[in-house]
């Protein structure tokens, strides 16, 4: 970018002009202490036409690529809390669901046991009544 933009030397010889009468952009001519004259550049701002077109795009395309980061950072840092919050209430979660699983099991461990006796009971009751 810094090799497009023109470098300019101010003296004050080219800071006075000889003609003061106005005159047009593309005619301009500067009177040095010389006596030579020099035509003004043919655009207002002394660049070259078409480099402020490609300037302003650099320009702008490096704001927008500063703004995208910014914007980025700026979602990362505010959301960094909500998801270390949605973290801690994952693993919440996963602690319940683990002891709800063990008394579960606990409890089917129990109706196993109450199962099996019961069965057992029916067997002895099956056996007295083939006996009698």
């Amino acid at each position: 970018m810094a090799d497009k933009l023109q470098k300019y030397k101010f003296t004050a010889s080219t800071s006075k002009q000889a003609n003061p009468k106005p005159t047009t952009r593309n005619t301009a001519k500067l009177a040095t202490q010389g006596g030579a004259t020099h035509t003004a550049p043919t655009h207002p701002s002394g660049e070259v036409p078409g480099m402020a077109e490609d300037l302003k795009a650099e320009i702008l395309a490096s704001i927008r690529e500063d703004l995208k980061n910014v914007i980025r950072d700026e979602l990362k840092s505010a959301l960094a809390d909500e998801i270390s919050s949605i973290k801690n209430d994952l693993q919440g979660l996963k602690m319940l669901i683990a002891n709800d699983v063990t008394a579960i099991r606990a409890d089917m461990e129990l109706v196993k046991t109450d199962v099996n006796e019961e069965m057992e009971r029916l067997q002895q009751l099956k056996c007295e009544r083939q006996l009698v």
